[in-house]
């Protein structure tokens, strides 16, 4: 049997046609109990013997049917104590359906046997064999095994009861007639168990397939959305996301922008570090500015890169008076600061321009971007290095004091 066992575990569907055995056997053992004891309360009480045959056969029904309310009782409280406590004990699952499979086989032989008293019928013997071959999923091995013993046990008892030659020939030959469709059937419920696990498991693997497909694409679409939200040299928002995240707010929260400011950073003279440390070192000093506007700016702020070395922000909840000082302290945090590329050493200023968002104007975007453009011109024409304010006074663009 250990080999028997051994050889099996290889098979990639034993662990589910053992799972799948269980409550199988349990709901069959349960059925098992009602109709053993009709048999015993009728033979008890209905069935009056006239021979000393008749008393056996009643006798021995009555013991056979006991045995198989007691055997069903005690498989039912296996399987039920195994399911909920011990589900992972394959080995023990498979032992206990072996066990239940010759008992329930055993006691179906001894009760066909003791009906020789009185009639040659063996219809025990083939109830029991074509229920055990359709409940019960077994491997061909296995099923070949265990019919053979059955029958094994089928001819050596018979001869017990029969003494007729004639009648003995036959009903072993039906004995054996039984048996061969019993594992013909067994082998055809375990080729269509096989094929339609094989199928599952093809339907399983594809779903999982398409679900890691769709992981993937979603993956893609998002990096995508990303490549498309995103300047792909800085990492801020580039223009056309920037333009569609403020006006998106403008549209759904009107009121909490309205003391929001519109805020452009220009860094000065950045053709000269082009020109003189090349592209590359230009590029990352834009890389190592971006950094140094996230970690100053709020998170709440909307960061972006507008083009070349010109950056635009939103300043949420940030009146211009407030927005001065923001730029002021960024303004001299980069004044201060020395980036280093490569073997370079470079310091760099920048000019600010700011200008409220009117929520109020038929384009506040646009509006406040180009104020806030004229503001930075002034700073550029002033002498850059500085923070000025868009203010309209007598149609005149000054500085505010």
């Amino acid at each position: 049997m250990n080999n028997v066992i051994a050889r099996l575990k290889q098979n990639q569907y034993l662990k589910s046609a053992v799972n799948a055995n269980m409550s199988r056997l349990y709901y069959l053992s349960l059925l098992m109990i009602p109709i053993s004891v009709i048999h015993i309360v009728t033979f008890t009480f209905f069935v009056v013997p006239e021979t000393q045959e008749a008393t056996w056969w009643r006798m021995g029904i009555i013991l056979l049917h006991s045995l198989m309310v007691a055997m069903s009782s005690i498989i039912s409280f296996l399987i039920f104590w195994i399911d909920n406590y011990e589900r992972e004990l394959i080995r023990l699952k498979f032992m206990i359906q072996i066990f239940s499979t010759i008992v329930v086989m055993v006691l179906g032989v001894g009760i066909a046997v003791v009906d020789q008293w009185i009639t040659t019928s063996i219809s025990p013997f083939i109830i029991v064999s074509i229920i055990i071959a359709l409940v019960v999923l077994m491997h061909p091995l296995v099923s070949t095994i265990i019919y053979i013993g059955l029958f094994a046990v089928f001819i050596f008892t018979m001869p017990l009861i029969i003494t007729d030659s004639l009648i003995l020939t036959s009903t072993i030959m039906n004995g054996i007639t039984v048996v061969m469709m019993a594992v013909g059937l067994s082998n055809i419920m375990w080729y269509y168990y096989t094929k339609n696990e094989k199928q599952k498991r093809v339907i399983e693997i594809q779903n999982a397939n398409l679900e890691e497909q769709k992981q993937e694409l979603e993956q893609l679409n998002y990096r995508l959305s990303v490549l498309a939200s995103m300047d792909s040299m800085t990492q801020l928002l580039n223009r056309r996301e920037f333009e569609n995240q403020v006006n998106a707010e403008l549209s759904v929260f009107k009121d909490d922008v309205l003391s929001s400011s519109m805020m452009i950073a220009d860094i000065d003279h950045f053709k000269r570090v082009n020109d003189q440390y090349g592209h590359p070192v230009g590029d990352e000093l834009l890389k190592q500015f971006s950094l140094l506007l996230k970690a100053v700016l709020r998170d709440k702020d909307l960061i972006a890169r507008w083009g070349g070395e010109e950056f635009v922000v939103m300043l949420h909840q940030a009146n211009p008076n407030e927005a001065y000082k923001i730029a002021e302290r960024l303004r001299r945090t980069i004044e201060s600061t020395t980036f280093q590329i490569n073997q370079h050493h470079i310091h760099i200023t920048v000019s600010f321009g700011i200008a409220p968002l009117n929520t109020s104007e038929e384009e506040p975007l646009y509006t406040s971007y180009l104020r806030a453009d004229k503001a930075l011109y002034q700073a550029k024409e002033s002498g850059r290095n500085k923070t000025i304010i868009f203010t309209q006074l007598g149609g005149k663009d000054v500085k505010p004091a």
